[in-house]
């Protein structure tokens, strides 16, 4: 009589630590989750965000991954954010760690060795390096220190190529690095006429008027005043738009207290503040031109991406990956130019066939071919499993 079959040996997934500065919505927050959805199968993922909570947190936990905060609000790293961050990973036991951004990367190398871990760290930097006097001097400290320490790190990702360039100048090291583009849900950001409908409905928009939009936060480097001052020239020569900006402290544009109060005041009627969006997806299909304006520090900004996936062509400043991003489905000018970026916005307004040449299928075709956010999930998780028996199902866990 045959023997039965021994039973499988059950695998655990690899527990994996991501290390980020905080979880408020923002391009590598929204990166880190998006992810994370789509590699559940072969990791344990776990998030530690040195900061406080914020929206991206709640669809984290809806997807069933446990998050800390650390609640650290002062913006540079210190002895007691460290003993927390110590602490934290001394309880989730890690196989391996992902830092996001300068600071959550700066920390988890610190923290790996306060505790002498073994365990694999991988870097992600998402940003390109501004010009002097664009950043704060803490990030232009923790990046440069990043350079000491980067000796013992598995492999630093970057999200555009413009950034790993300007790293691997200043010293980072070329031999572990590699560029892994932002992806993109092409299922759920698509063009779609009955959002187009509503959202226009919902705001008195006629159809035949030309929609330019704007998803951001606002910030220095998004440049909503160089935006605000091409919409004035904009609306000056042509009546037929509206120009739709949307994201955290979008609506205090128009606060009397802002600069930006008498450029917001001089296009009444011709423009639309919108708060942070829960759904994009919804929102982007609307448009009939999407426009970011930033001055400097892109790295791959996700709302290109999500546009160029719902189809809609894209007018953007010459910042990080923009120009190799877009490629022949939209236009490109050099940043703090609010006279160039407003005749890129007037030349599509003009010339109805443009918009039709640029897209929508070839800028949707373009998004489906090179970020597809199955392929940039993939990438992840070969770079992750790659290298170390630790990091492979089955294999030994490394001790912390």
């Amino acid at each position: 009589m045959a023997s039965p079959p021994l039973p499988e040996k059950r695998v655990d997934p690899v527990r994996l630590i991501h290390v980020i500065t905080g979880l408020e919505t923002g391009g590598a927050e929204m990166m880190l989750q998006k992810v994370i959805s789509r590699t559940g199968d072969s990791f344990d993922h776990q998030v530690i965000s040195l900061r406080t909570e914020g929206s991206v947190a709640k669809l984290l936990r809806a997807q069933g991954i446990a998050v800390s905060a650390l609640g650290d609000m002062s913006g540079r790293p210190n002895p007691a954010l460290l003993g927390r961050l110590v602490t934290a990973l001394r309880e989730a036991k890690p196989d391996l760690v992902q830092g996001w951004m300068y600071h959550g990367n700066f920390a988890s190398r610190v923290a790996r060795s306060l505790m002498g871990g073994r365990w694999p760290l991988h870097w992600s930097i998402r940003c390109s390096i501004g010009e002097a006097g664009t950043e704060k001097p803490m990030t232009r400290l923790v990046r440069r220190l990043g350079v000491s320490l980067s000796g013992p790190i598995s492999s630093i990702i970057y999200n555009s190529d413009r950034a790993r360039r300007q790293h691997e100048a200043i010293g980072y090291p070329s031999s572990r690095s590699l560029v892994i583009p932002n992806g993109f849900d092409t299922d759920r950001f698509r063009p779609s006429a009955p959002a187009r409908a509503a959202f226009r409905r919902l705001h008195g928009i006629e159809d035949d008027t030309f929609v330019i939009g704007h998803v951001a936060r606002v910030d220095p480097m998004k440049d909503q005043q160089c935006l605000l001052a091409a919409a004035k020239k904009v609306v000056e020569a042509s009546t037929k738009c509206v120009f739709v900006l949307a994201g955290r402290g979008v609506p205090e544009l128009a606060h009397p207290s802002a600069p930006t109060a008498g450029l917001v005041k001089s296009l009444e009627g011709k423009i639309l503040l919108l708060p942070e969006q829960t759904d994009v997806s919804a929102l982007m299909p609307a448009f009939d031109l999407f426009v970011l304006s930033s001055a400097f520090g892109e790295g791959f900004p996700n709302v290109l991406g999500e546009a160029l996936c719902c189809g809609i062509p894209c007018l953007a400043t010459d910042v990080g990956d923009c120009a190799a991003i877009i490629g022949n489905v939209g236009r490109i000018v050099p940043p703090r130019n609010p006279d160039m970026l407003a005749a890129a916005t007037l030349e599509f307004l003009a010339d109805a066939d443009l918009g039709r040449r640029v897209g929508p299928q070839l800028a949707r075709d373009r998004a489906k071919k090179n970020f597809s956010l199955a392929t940039v999930a993939d990438r992840y998780r070969d770079q992750w499993l790659r290298g170390s028996d630790a990091t492979r199902p089955g294999g030994a866990r490394c001790a912390a």
